[in-house]
């Protein structure tokens, strides 16, 4: 007769066959009774998935796990893989997690850390669904981008976070924290929301909601940002509905009540394109420049300004 554990293996090795899943748990698996929900206790846990080409997709790792009757995983230790091309692109891992297997699916309420070739990024709480290509942060993301010739590994990375906070330090080096983080790592497109704030090199950029296109090398290439959005670069404060920067050019486009300020100076326009690299603005017809209080004065003489 065959033992409980062996038929535990049995009842796995059907449960995946049935899926594009494979499930193995090293050492001795038990089962143990209906009132917890648990079907298998076990260690070591691995959790491939592959295309329709047989190609590994991803991997799931944990030091130990188990096995709901519902057929979800609880995880211990979690490092997970996402392959691209046949190669390692993104490792997650955390220290605890449910992995969902319809659809394949990771979520935890516990610190998380992804790491990227050139990128690092940190937060708590997140969701990783395999469908969508995406990955989750739910709470305090911070993501360093470090220019590819600067970077020399994973300790000097973490600790560029510092003196990437002062522009003048880390020129090759964009830093961005915000709230919420929405990676679709296979567009290589980053979705900040909630208190954003970007640093790179000499410039500041603070918006409510941010979207980061990244390089085939992973360095950030252009920035989208709306909302409460705010500009700092060298002596110079923008502030406007909406911006476009391209962080390769060093141009930004500044649309929607966009105001750009430099001491007592100050220039209004609904559009207004700045060439950093230049030093130079562009301006569309019907702006505004001089000082705050000649805006004020003309604001006063205006049609309809004493109604």
């Amino acid at each position: 007769m065959r033992s409980s554990a062996h038929r535990t293996h049995l009842a796995l090795a059907a449960l995946c066959c049935g899926s594009t899943l494979a499930l193995y748990l090293a050492c001795v698996c038990s089962t143990s009774g209906a009132t917890d929900g648990v079907a298998v206790r076990g260690k070591k846990v691995w959790l491939p998935s592959v295309d329709d080409n047989g190609v590994l997709k991803s991997q799931v790792f944990g030091s130990s796990a188990v096995l709901r009757r519902n057929q979800h995983v609880e995880v211990e230790n979690l490092q997970a893989d996402i392959f691209d091309g046949g190669t390692t692109d993104i490792t997650i891992t955390a220290a605890t997690c449910l992995y969902k297997p319809k659809p394949r699916q990771v979520t935890s309420e516990a610190e998380v850390r992804l790491e990227r070739e050139n990128v690092l990024i940190t937060g708590r709480g997140f969701r990783w669904q395999e469908a969508h290509g995406c990955v989750e942060i739910f709470n305090d993301v911070t993501v360093v981008i470090q220019n590819i010739d600067d970077l020399t590994g994973k300790v000097a990375l973490e600790g560029e976070v510092d003196r990437a906070l002062n522009p003048s330090s880390a020129t090759g080096t964009t830093v961005i924290t915000s709230g919420q983080l929405c990676l679709y790592y296979e567009r290589r497109v980053g979705v900040f929301k909630k208190s954003v704030r970007a640093v790179h090199g000499d410039t500041t950029i603070s918006a409510e909601e941010m979207a980061v296109s990244f390089k085939k090398d992973n360095t950030a290439s252009m920035i989208a940002a709306k909302e409460k959005v705010e500009i700092l670069w060298s002596d110079i404060v923008a502030t406007c509905n909406s911006v476009s920067c391209d962080l390769v050019k060093r141009a930004s486009i500044l649309r929607g009540a966009a105001e750009v300020r430099s001491g007592p100076e100050l220039i209004r326009g609904e559009r207004i394109v700045i060439l950093q690299d230049q030093n130079k603005l562009v301006l569309e017809p019907g702006y505004f420049s001089g000082t705050r209080e000649g805006l004020a004065a003309l604001e006063k003489t205006a049609p309809g300004a004493g109604n």
